[in-house]
C-alpha cells in the first residue's frame, strides 16, 4: 500500500446503524470500503474475498463472536483489526482480551453526542493499523 492507495476495509458488525456510521467516516476520509458483514461467519469470508488492509469488528454478535473471529484472524490471515464495541470500557477485561486476541486498537462505540470525537479517532486508528507491519494478506 502506497500513500496514493485508499485504505481497504471489511466492516463486520451486527449493527446496520453502525456498519453505516463506520463506512460513512471512513469514505469521507478517503478509504475504501470493500466488505461489509452482519455476522463472524460473513466477516470471514468477506476477509478471504477482499483481503482488506484493515478490518473493523464488533465482539458482540450472532454466530461466531468477534473475539473468536479475531483470534481466527491472528492465526489465519493475520491483518490489522480495530475493534469497536459498546461494550467495552477502557482497561476492562473484555479490552485486554481483544489485545491479547491480536487486535490493534480498541474503541467504544459512540453514543449520539460523541460522533464527531469517534470519527476522528477512528481515522486515526484506522491509518495506524494499515501502517502496522500486520499485513501478511496482499
Amino acid at each position: 500500500m502506497t500513500a496514493a492507495t485508499p485504505i481497504r476495509l471489511v466492516i463486520i458488525d451486527d449493527s446496520a446503524v453502525t456498519r453505516r456510521l463506520v463506512r460513512n467516516i471512513v469514505e469521507r476520509a478517503g478509504m475504501t470500503v470493500v466488505g461489509e458483514a452482519a455476522d463472524g461467519r460473513a466477516g470471514r469470508d468477506q476477509i478471504v474475498q477482499h483481503e482488506p488492509d484493515v478490518v473493523t469488528l464488533d465482539l458482540d454478535m450472532p454466530g461466531i463472536d468477534g473475539l473468536t473471529l479475531l483470534r481466527a484472524i491472528t492465526r489465519a490471515s493475520p491483518r490489522p483489526v480495530v475493534v469497536l464495541s459498546g461494550k467495552v470500557a477502557p482497561g476492562s477485561a473484555s479490552e485486554l482480551a481483544a489485545l491479547e486476541a491480536g487486535a490493534a486498537h480498541v474503541l467504544v462505540k459512540p453514543g449520539p453526542h460523541a460522533v464527531a470525537q469517534f470519527s476522528d479517532e477512528l481515522v486515526r486508528r484506522l491509518v495506524q493499523a494499515a501502517a502496522s507491519n500486520v499485513r501478511f494478506g496482499r
